[in-house]
């Protein structure tokens, strides 16, 4: 079954806040003689998303006015807030007075209560969608996994391959957090990501394929004191396939142009018509680049009748649709 990612909303999630605390707390509420003590508690939520306080000290008396404030969380990384208080949430068995979404509020209490500071997060949300179109392919299933930049899965989706299938996910993270998309399946679906504010760059290797390539040019970057790259091309379907190397100054620095005469180059595809002992479906272009075009991004043009297999080696072999949308990716350390 599919699983798509969405929001959910602010009444649904104040509703399972409720139920999540009063079963997990197992909270029982009656009504308290007037001048009683009661008990009062204050908790953040989620726990370390703020601070969540109340300036009087117990005991405290049914009736009794009492002063709350919340504060969220900063992001020891930067001045702005990982978390922005929402509003408060009380479970008293009756009504209580109170400002839902001021931090700071003076209440009068009656029964046991518990009040909750809900928070949420205060960092940019962005939204990634990943379309597949309908591949044929000869497995059943697919996997889409979202990772941030520690590594930790944040978003995760099992597809049918036989079917087009879209799915969407929010994430969160400051300007320029990075994160990593990877897509599983037999080679045979042709995949996109599209989101708003995002820049997104294809990560190429031996395996890695752009679907019904026709004509595009794709940018990457050149580190600065390269002295060697190569691009390697697969011409995956039947018919001709070639690429065009151009400097920073659009200068043609290498090209490669042939054909794949045999048959298509897929996972569970007839091989009908063997390849040619040479290969000619396979090519290599070898770049030597002037010391003054290193360090800057370079660009390639590229066309197939087909999918193109492409592998950058020597320089990050990571590709961008436009050339502002390349960036320079952190690498993992260790």
């Amino acid at each position: 079954m599919s699983t798509t990612f969405s929001p959910m909303t602010k009444k649904a999630v104040n509703l399972l806040r409720g139920a999540i605390l009063s079963a997990a707390l197992g909270l029982a509420f009656s009504a308290t003689p007037a001048s009683a003590q009661v008990s009062v508690t204050i908790l953040p939520n989620p726990t370390g998303a703020g601070t969540a306080s109340i300036i009087q000290t117990p005991p405290y008396t049914n009736g009794q006015p009492v002063d709350i404030y919340a504060f969220p969380t900063d992001n020891p990384s930067t001045s702005d807030p990982e978390y922005i208080f929402e509003g408060w949430t009380v479970y008293n068995g009756g009504p209580l007075a109170l400002h839902r979404t001021n931090a700071f509020n003076s209440v009068v209490v009656s029964n046991n209560t518990l009040i909750i500071a809900n928070f949420v997060s205060g960092l940019p949300k962005y939204n990634l969608t990943m379309v597949a179109g309908v591949g044929g392919t000869t497995s059943p299933t697919g996997t889409v996994t979202v990772l941030n930049g520690a590594g930790a899965r944040v978003a995760e989706d099992t597809f049918s391959t036989d079917e087009a299938h879209e799915t969407r996910c929010g994430l969160q993270g400051q300007p320029g957090e990075q994160f990593k998309v990877i897509v599983n399946d037999d080679q045979r679906g042709v995949f996109t990501l599209q989101g708003g504010d995002l820049k997104i760059v294809m990560q190429t290797g031996p395996e890695f394929h752009i679907g019904g390539v026709g004509k595009g040019r794709y940018w990457f970057f050149v580190p600065e004191g390269t002295t060697e790259f190569r691009i390697r091309l697969l011409g995956v379907h039947t018919g001709g396939y070639g690429a065009v190397v151009l400097t920073p100054s659009r200068q043609i620095a290498g090209q490669h142009q042939d054909a794949n005469p045999g048959s298509a180059l897929i996972p569970g595809a007839p091989q009908t018509t063997p390849q040619p002992p040479t290969h000619p479906e396979r090519g290599e272009i070898v770049i030597k680049p002037a010391a003054g075009d290193t360090g800057k991004l370079w660009s390639v043009v590229l066309w197939a009748a087909g999918d193109l297999g492409v592998e950058l080696v020597g320089v990050p072999p990571y590709l961008s649709l436009t050339e502002d949308g390349w960036f320079r990716l952190k690498e993992p350390e260790g």
